[in-house]
């Protein structure tokens, strides 16, 4: 696996497309799926591991098309979720938006997103809350990226 976040950036863009979804869930359920494998096979040390950056990459463009069942394959593809920037790709559709949704959901790990996103929104000031939203989420990583 010798995928990079430039590759993944200039294939999706960012924000990224609508119509690169699939595309994007199926890069990083290879991602997924490769890391589960090499943890199995890396009992010499020689098997190769996935690339932070470009699963990271991944995720925010999940997160930039803003689709709020995109919440279940960000959170199997990046945790832990402990830093308030990974938490930040779980609501592409909006902090209340997905909490909504995740409330109404059946899906096994609705809940544990759900208390994940409620103890970031906690941690937080209300000021700083206010000033969230997907648009800035995304400037940040494409300046940050540039």
């Amino acid at each position: 696996m010798n995928n990079s976040l430039s590759d993944a950036l200039e294939k999706f863009g960012l924000p990224a497309k609508k119509e690169f979804r699939k595309d994007i869930i199926s890069s990083l359920q290879e991602e997924i799926n490769f890391d589960e494998i090499t943890w199995e096979m890396d009992i010499d040390g020689t098997s190769e591991h996935r690339n932070p950056g470009y699963t990271h990459c991944l995720c925010l463009q999940l997160f930039s098309i803003g689709d709020m069942r995109d919440c279940f394959i960000i959170f199997k593809a990046n945790p832990p979720f402990t830093r308030h920037e990974d938490i930040h790709f779980l609501a592409g559709a909006g902090i209340i938006e997905t909490i909504k949704f995740l409330e109404q959901s059946k899906e096994e790990d609705a809940e544990e997103i759900y208390n994940t996103i409620l103890s970031f929104t906690e941690a937080s000031s209300s000021e700083a809350l206010s000033e969230w939203s997907p648009e800035k989420i995304i400037k940040y990583w494409k300046e940050y990226y540039n």
